[in-house]
């Protein structure tokens, strides 16, 4: 998902660097690699309408859920994500106060420094409910050993953030 179309302090886009990186490694990993633009929409909403982003791109690339590489957990396991069924939710004024429901907690990561549920907290229940957050139990530490065990050499020498 292409969220930001920025040029660094060098006049380099990252975005473009950042999706050949994500490439290669779908590669090595024999995995399918999708890219979808959001670089409107975010430049527009990102801070109001996070949450609607990430479930279009749920629909539109027509998954179960999203997994992402930020660093936060959730709640549900893995295996729950996958086996929930859509249910149209009543809208209204009413439905917060009648309606029962299990709500998904967004949980701080593994990893204090590079916790991300900050940021995340505004992602609606839908979406939370849809999206895997697979580095959430790691260590960026632990995520590079990863990395290198798997020759994936190039996303090691990049530049942190």
């Amino acid at each position: 998902m292409k969220n930001w179309d920025i040029m660094d302090e060098k006049e380099v886009c990252s975005a473009d660097k950042d999706c050949e990186d994500a490439y290669r490694v779908c590669q090595t990993l024999g995995i399918p690699f999708h890219q979808v633009s959001y670089i409107k929409e975010y430049w527009n909403d990102v801070f109001r309408f996070f949450s609607h982003a990430e479930c279009a791109f749920v629909k539109i690339a027509g998954a179960d859920a999203m997994a992402t590489g930020h660093y936060a957990r959730t709640s549900l396991d893995d295996n729950e994500v996958f086996q929930q069924k859509y249910i149209q939710r009543p809208q209204g004024l009413f439905r917060n106060r009648f309606e029962k429901r299990n709500t998904v907690k967004l949980l701080q990561a593994a990893d204090h420094i590079k916790d991300q549920t900050f940021f995340l907290s505004q992602i609606s229940q839908e979406a939370l409910r849809r999206t895997i957050f697979p580095l959430g139990d790691l260590t960026k530490d632990f995520v590079k050993k990863i990395a290198a065990e798997h020759h994936l050499h190039h996303v090691l020498q990049r530049k942190e953030a």
